[in-house]
């Protein structure tokens, strides 16, 4: 696949909030998919570490008094390294980037805005800006207040901006010791507070002068007050003379620039920035990286970033006695700097760390690059409600596990807060689904989608399970969705026989399926005549995909050595049942079934895996039945396939089913299946050839069934041979995977197709997605 090629144009790259912001997203970004190449107008002295980041970075050399020659030069580099993305920082870098960029072809233009300067309110300044902003794609507002500056003061479309804060990586946690020998090199005992701003020396913009005012007054009631001031700028001098006429050479100290800022931070006790005008600052997101309490301005988006009382204290700008006041507070209350310094670091984890910020950012380029028409991957949204054990989250794993990310850009959207199933690299969006029916709770989940899917704006919304399927259908209609797809995994059934609530969920769910989805999958056709048989789907918006999965990979162990680790004798017989101990599965049946058998076949063990609201009866009932030397309940198992490769037989009393992955596993482990003959079951099994299918809630048919099997050896292998041979042909994962992905394809580039059937002939190779679309259309 080829890289997007993004060429990253920014004035300067000496160290700047804007600048780091840069080199800590080409650092992050998924090369392969991106290929970064920077440019900067001036240069800088963070060219080595764009170097070692392994990032191509070229200097234009353009001097300020005649840039004509260095704009020449961008416009060599533009023609010469043909990018499908520019993407500026900064007021001259935006100006000719934008207007050499539209000159050289380039397809797509992208301005990252960090804070609205006042020079863009200024002739000729902000004719050049309104004018290249003709030629933009997209921009990128650093916070909400930069965004309303740009509408208000450029007149530009709020479409066309997208907010996307500031972020850093995290900083590495710095040893103890570093902090106390840097506050030693600073001759600082443990009593002495340490403040400290991070910053370019800037005035008055960055409010240094304000800083040492108040720390002025503060001096004379706490002499142990001291204040690092590191970065450097042209305001150095200047300050220095100020912080000699107040008498503070022993209070303060310029320290420069500094490459160990996360040691700096963590030797300070309070960070401070008290601008006068700001976007996004980067060093208070590295304050708060470090757990320091905040002291900042009520300007640009400082509000975004710092609540007031929660991750530090905010300010009037210019205010020196409102600044003093709230140093002294912090002075005077370690136990409201510590809680500040953790609320910090909680809301850094939760918004500015910055894969967030990279993620976002190539959301955008995704978007820029489909509506272009130069990528052709779709964007796919798989929505779930949870992820508790059981076949379909499995299912959905595997799926985004699997599917083509040559083709397919894919996230997750769940009720679940915990992520450790999601698949490498796949960003996951949490949102307030629950499983149970609850009117309140749900009308939030449904809000919350609709700004998520707004947010995204995803080519196709794929959904999975009942509660699932209900909120994301009509969550992606109103957010203007252009394809919405659910997932039917069989019949949802909340009880036995009629209930309002049953009623109540059917009604939602026809809603849901026939007026919001475009389309339905369908796990089984016994599945589609249910759906057809309610008229919640229609026929020719719906097609069968059965369940898949992998054959489990051998590990080496024998046979023998798995019976003998569960106590199992090479003589015994013995069956087994795997699944969550819920209202829909009935290993009661299968219990009952082994008192009528024990006596034929002395020894016979039944092992029950699986755990759920039915396990203490379940104990209950062996003990009732004398049973205990029989039948073990095994609870949660990881080792699902050497419990299957030591059983001679696999059963599954159950009152209802979909596809069940269980019966799947067992046919790839060639053993024969005993199942309930609930609806679908018969296109899973074929009776008396690769299983039996027994009557419901029926003991004695159930023994029946098992007594043929374990008394034929030989009908038992045969039979599970059958089964082998039937999983291969039409419940491997390859060729779920193959017609799921064919069928995302034509849903993203072309909407649902009506009256849609696979080929046989497609789905024997995997690898190249699109010559199988293209061979359905045909």
């Amino acid at each position: 696949m080829k890289r997007i090629k993004v060429l990253y144009l920014i004035t300067g790259i000496n160290v700047g909030g804007a600048e780091r912001l840069l080199l800590e997203t080409v650092r992050n970004l998924d090369r392969d998919q991106f290929e970064p190449v920077v440019v900067s107008l001036v240069g800088g002295n963070l060219e080595p570490e764009f170097r070692r980041a392994g990032i191509r970075t070229l200097n234009v050399d353009m001097a300020r008094s005649w840039p004509l020659p260095g704009a020449w030069r961008v416009f060599r580099i533009l023609r010469r390294e043909k990018p499908d993305i520019v993407h500026t920082h900064l007021i001259h870098a935006d100006f000719f980037g934008r207007v050499l960029g539209r000159l050289c072809g380039v397809p797509i233009l992208i301005t990252t805005l960090h804070m609205v300067e006042e020079a863009r309110r200024r002739f000729p300044y902000f004719q050049m800006d309104r004018f290249a902003a003709r030629f933009t794609s997209a921009f990128i507002a650093v916070s909400d207040s930069v965004k309303k500056e740009l509408i208000e003061i450029e007149g530009l479309d709020p479409e066309k901006i997208t907010v996307i804060h500031n972020g850093i990586a995290d900083l590495a946690g710095v040893h103890l010791q570093k902090i106390q020998d840097l506050r030693a090199r600073l001759k600082l005992d443990q009593e002495t507070i340490l403040l400290g701003i991070v910053s370019r020396l800037e005035a008055p913009r960055k409010g240094h002068q304000v800083l040492f005012e108040a720390l002025g007054e503060l001096v004379l009631r706490y002499p142990r007050l001291h204040c690092a001031v590191i970065g450097d700028g042209p305001a150095k001098e200047q300050l220095q003379r100020q912080v000699h006429d107040l008498g503070l050479q022993s209070h303060v100290t310029f320290a420069g620039t500094q490459s160990n800022i996360p040691e700096w931070l963590g030797a300070l006790d309070i960070f401070v920035l008290p601008s006068l005008l700001e976007g996004f600052p980067m060093a208070i997101i590295e304050a708060m990286a470090a757990a320091r309490p905040v002291i900042a301005t009520r300007v640009g988006g400082v509000g975004e970033l710092v609540e007031h009382q929660r991750e530090g204290l905010l300010i009037d700008a210019g205010n020196v006695r409102d600044l003093a006041q709230a140093i002294e507070r912090l002075v005077l209350d370690p136990d409201l700097r510590c809680r500040l310094g953790h609320g910090a670091r909680r809301r850094f984890e939760d918004k500015f760390e910055i894969q967030g910020v990279v993620e976002a950012t190539q959301c955008l380029y995704d978007q820029c690059l489909r509506e272009s028409g130069i990528s052709k991957r779709v964007h796919l949204l798989e929505v779930v409600t949870n992820f508790e054990p059981g076949g379909v989250p499995r299912h959905v794993e595997d799926l985004v596990r699997n599917l083509s990310r040559e083709h397919f850009k894919i996230e997750f959207v769940s009720g679940e807060t915990i992520t450790q199933r999601i698949p490498p690299g796949v960003e996951h969006h949490y949102v307030g689904m629950v499983k149970p029916i609850h009117p309140l709770k749900d009308l939030v989940g449904l809000r919350e989608m609709v700004r998520l899917f707004r947010k995204l704006r995803p080519d196709i919304v794929h959904s999975h399970m009942s509660k699932a399927n209900c909120l994301a259908s009509a969550a992606a209609r109103i957010a203007g969705v252009r394809c919405v797809l659910c997932t039917i995994h069989g019949q949802t059934i909340l009880s036995n026989g009629f209930s309002f609530k049953q009623f109540l969920f059917d009604i939602v769910d026809l809603i849901s399926l026939r007026f919001f989805a475009h389309g339905t999958i369908s796990i089984s056709r016994e599945t589609v005549r249910h759906l057809t048989r309610w008229r919640k789907v229609h026929p020719s918006n719906n097609v069968v995909i059965y369940n898949g999965i992998a054959p489990f990979p051998a590990d080496g162990t024998s046979r023998q050595d798995i019976r003998r680790s569960l106590g199992i004798n090479d003589d015994q017989k013995v069956v087994v049942m795997t699944g969550r101990l819920v209202y829909q599965k009935v290993p009661e049946v299968l219990i009952e079934a082994c008192a009528l058998l024990r006596d034929k076949f002395p020894g016979l063990v039944c092992l029950i895996a699986g755990e759920g609201p039915k396990y203490g009866e379940l104990v209950d009932m062996v003990q009732a039945q004398k049973l205990n030397d029989t039948v073990r309940l095994l609870g949660h198992r990881n080792d699902v396939p050497q419990l299957l490769r030591a059983a001679d037989v696999f059963v599954l009393c159950t009152r209802f089913e979909g596809q069940s992955i269980a019966v799947l596993e067992a046919m790839a482990a060639a053993l024969p299946v005993v199942v309930t003959n609930v609806p679908g079951m018969d296109e899973v099994v074929l009776d008396c050839e690769t299983g039996y299918l027994i009557e419901k809630d029926s003991p004695h048919s159930c023994a029946g069934a098992l007594a043929r099997l374990l008394s034929d050896p030989e009908k038992c292998r045969l039979t599970g041979q059958a089964g082998y041979q039937r999983f291969r042909k039409y419940f491997t994962f390859s060729r779920q995977l193959a017609q799921t992905q064919e069928l995302l394809l034509i849903c993203g580039q072309n909407g649902f197709p009506k009256d849609y059937i696979f080929r046989e002939d497609q789905f024997k190779k995997v690898e190249n997605p699109e010559t199988m679309m293209a061979s359905s259309k045909a």
